[in-house]
């Protein structure tokens, strides 16, 4: 199953918004699962990682159809909720990017051993 992963930029003092992610989609728990399920993605993780030069939100999902993940966005109130989120949180909407924005990181390293007892 592939992995995709990808860090966006979190503009100044926006940290709080992405540490509530889990409480704010929550109203909209219904269509976030409904959207997962037809994209079948199958893992959503979303950490903060903080550093000198700012934050980053970076994301971990896991789908059979990375194609599947970009898609029209809707006059839902999900819809209207998360391009909201992200114009405050990331300073972007969504709905503005082509599928040729969307550039999900590279993989450059990659190990996997087991270490002796």
């Amino acid at each position: 199953m592939p992995t995709i992963i990808y860090a966006l930029p979190v503009l100044p003092g926006k940290a709080d918004r992405v540490r509530a992610f889990q409480a704010e989609v929550e109203p909209y728990r219904s269509a976030y699962d409904d959207l997962n399920r037809q994209a079948i993605v199958t893992r959503h993780e979303m950490y903060l990682q903080s550093s000198p030069q700012g934050d980053l939100a970076i994301t971990v999902m896991e789908t059979d159809d990375p194609g599947r993940l970009m898609r029209a966005f809707q006059d839902t109130p999900y819809d209207r909720w998360w391009r909201a989120w992200s114009k405050d949180v990331h300073g972007f909407d969504p709905a503005d990017m082509r599928p040729e924005d969307f550039n999900p990181g590279a993989l450059v390293f990659s190990s996997s051993h087991r270490l002796p007892r």
